[in-house]
């Protein structure tokens, strides 16, 4: 995790767009998921039109997130991307899943004021994977391709390949038996 500083151009930037996906998506219908992905790539989103954001989502600064082909911000999420958000394909993060980049230094030797830097780091989500409800990932994690993290888990440690994990903090439960394919049969 590296220290991170907002700059003034950034506070603006942010509060351009939250403004502008007040006005333009946060009360869109369900449906029209292209419209909202269209705003998150016209403020540096990078986003398929195939993916599907809910119109309540909450994306920090939409220059820092990648949405994959098919992949879902489902209703509610919180998206507090300071740092890269990586979502690959055909990746669900269901509903108030709350994807946390960045934290605070509380070793650092000396604090004034209580003020402390802050760290940020990545969240990388691979293809496949599926974010159940009400979870919460912290900064510099990757859940694994395939993996399913359950309800209200945190996620303090990366997951492997078609793990299932859940709980807090997570642990692995098992592997997943599924054949992941995008091609129905």
């Amino acid at each position: 995790m590296q220290i991170h500083h907002i700059t003034l151009a950034n506070k603006i930037s942010r509060l351009i767009w939250k403004v502008t996906w007040i006005l333009f998506a946060a009360w869109t219908p369900v449906f029209m998921h292209r419209w909202r992905v269209l705003l998150l790539r016209i403020f540096g989103g990078k986003a398929c039109y195939s993916s599907c954001i809910y119109p309540n989502v909450k994306v920090w600064d939409p220059k820092n997130i990648i949405l994959g082909h098919k992949s879902t911000l489902g209703p509610d999420v919180d998206c507090y991307n300071v740092a890269l958000v990586e979502i690959g394909d055909f990746v669900t993060v269901s509903q108030r899943t709350y994807l946390c980049t960045a934290s605070h230094d509380y070793d650092q030797p000396i604090v004034s004021n209580n003020l402390m830097d802050l760290i940020v780091g990545p969240i990388i989500i691979e293809d496949y994977a599926w974010i159940a409800a009400e979870v919460f990932v912290g900064p510099d994690r990757v859940i694994g391709y395939g993996s399913i993290v359950l309800a209200r888990s945190v996620v303090t440690k990366n997951t492997l390949e078609k793990g299932i994990y859940g709980g807090n903090p997570i642990r692995h439960i098992r592997d997943r038996k599924s054949v992941l394919s995008n091609e129905a049969g």
